[in-house]
């Protein structure tokens, strides 16, 4: 999981430095904007949007579809999990099975 998050880091900010630098025209002149300008927001506005998903996403309760336990998975492993729908592939915490596991439609 470690090198996935790796991997994904290093994509976006190689992309973030490679489609920053740019010319500005504003009333007839010409600046050249430097890429860190751009980068930092997009880097910043990224990662808050990382977290804040993934919080919303872990406050809600999944279903392991081998012991039926609920659980709340952490925040980074519910942003960055493979899903299909409502379902997402986690390892559950008690029986340690992988899976797709179901949200719970429960009230709290």
């Amino acid at each position: 999981m470690k090198k996935k998050i790796f991997i994904m880091s290093a994509l976006l900010t190689t992309v973030t430095v490679l489609l920053t630098s740019c010319r500005v025209n504003w009333y007839d002149r010409h600046y050249d904007v430097p890429w860190w300008v751009i980068a930092v927001p997009v880097i910043i506005f990224s990662a808050v949007t990382l977290f804040a998903g993934g919080q919303y996403i872990a406050s809600k309760k999944y279903i392991c579809p081998n012991c039926y336990k609920t659980f709340h998975p952490k925040w980074w492993k519910a942003m960055l999990s493979i899903h299909v729908n409502d379902d997402r592939l986690f390892k559950c915490p008690y029986c340690g099975k992988k899976g797709f596991c179901y949200l719970s439609r429960d009230r709290e």
